[in-house]
């Protein structure tokens, strides 16, 4: 994702990492017990209870990426910063890796203890150089939705700032992740289609921040017989969706772009063009070049005559649902 070549293992590192899980002491090591062949390692550790895997682990390690600024990042190392265990994941010049997992207990609690160490160590200065910004989507690197920090299936949800609750838990209209992952003013739904990791709520489109503009000109990876339909719905009369901010919790979204379980595009004021693409999945696609598969979750079979009646119950509540939308006053509104 990040552009940088994937780690060799290598077993005299995971032979050191394993070493040190099963000293049972959940802590980081001394600098001079994480030495092999004479090369000093970088080191990750984590603790989870009753039990976590190596997965959810890296996942957990990555997800500190939505604290990094690459813009106030310095080559000074800060004891109390909390990006350390995201940068050794994606350090450039880190090459080898070997992980150990052990038992470790807090307080009387036992739980499965992570080691993964890395060679050379990241984290030593040059972070610039060697921490580079996310350029290729979950899938271009052959995961899926699961991988991302509270992705479907991953094991591990967040709160998001001001609205609570943890990420959505199922399928959602438009929920793909498109093989490269989008630069800041394309078309989005959700921000973890983003490269900023943020999906603009009123707008639609990948922003820096919150605090960005966004203009017509600044539309991007969009083709010419597209951009005046685009520029109709995302700046004339008003933007893309009227009011998101007052139903937060249903129209925004966590620090990692997922959207919380109480998400209802519906309830946020969105312009009837989009809600259109936004059901049948085509507003990301909007954007030149780009395909956006969704994640399918296996259902048990029901006999035929439920099905039918299920489908057929679920077709007449997207109806229902996008007559309301046809009829919705849009106001004019920024994100900002």
């Amino acid at each position: 994702m990040h552009g940088v070549p994937a780690l060799t293992w290598d077993a005299d590192i995971a032979s050191s990492a394993q070493a040190w899980a099963d000293n049972g002491q959940y802590k980081s090591s001394a600098a001079e017990s994480s030495i092999v062949n004479a090369e000093q390692l970088g080191e990750n550790i984590l603790w989870g209870y009753p039990a976590f895997t190596g997965t959810a682990s890296t996942v957990a390690w990555y997800s500190e990426v939505q604290y990094f600024d690459s813009a106030s990042a310095t080559d000074s190392f800060n004891p109390v910063d909390p990006t350390e265990h995201y940068r050794q994941v994606v350090w450039q010049n880190s090459t080898k890796l070997g992980c150990g997992k052990g038992k470790a207990s807090i307080g009387d609690n036992p739980g499965d203890f992570w080691v993964c160490r890395y060679s050379p160590s990241g984290n030593a200065g040059q972070i610039g150089q060697n921490v580079l910004a996310a350029t290729r989507g979950v899938r271009a690197c052959g995961g899926t939705l699961a991988d991302l920090p509270g992705g479907i299936g991953s094991g591990i949800s967040w709160s998001g700032t001001g609205s609570g609750g943890s990420a959505a838990s199922g399928p959602l209209p438009s929920a793909c992740t498109p093989d490269l992952i989008l630069p800041v003013g394309s078309l989005c739904v959700y921000g973890y289609q983003c490269a900023s990791s943020f999906c603009c709520p009123r707008r639609k489109v990948c922003l820096e921040s919150s605090a960005s503009l966004i203009n017509s000109s600044d539309t991007m990876n969009l083709t010419n017989d597209t951009k005046a339909l685009v520029d109709s719905i995302v700046f004339t009369g008003g933007s893309t969706c009227s009011d998101p901010w007052s139903m937060s919790h249903k129209c925004t979204q966590n620090e990692v772009g997922q959207p919380f379980s109480t998400w209802d595009q519906l309830q946020c004021g969105c312009k009837p063009e989009y809600m259109a693409r936004y059901l049948d999945g085509t507003w990301v696609t909007l954007n030149r070049g780009v395909t956006c598969e969704v994640e399918v979750e296996t259902t048990t079979t029901l006999p035929p005559d439920t099905t039918t009646t299920t489908v057929k119950s679920q077709a007449l509540q997207h109806q229902a649902s996008l007559a309301v939308v046809l009829g919705l006053l849009v106001v004019t509104a920024a994100c900002s």
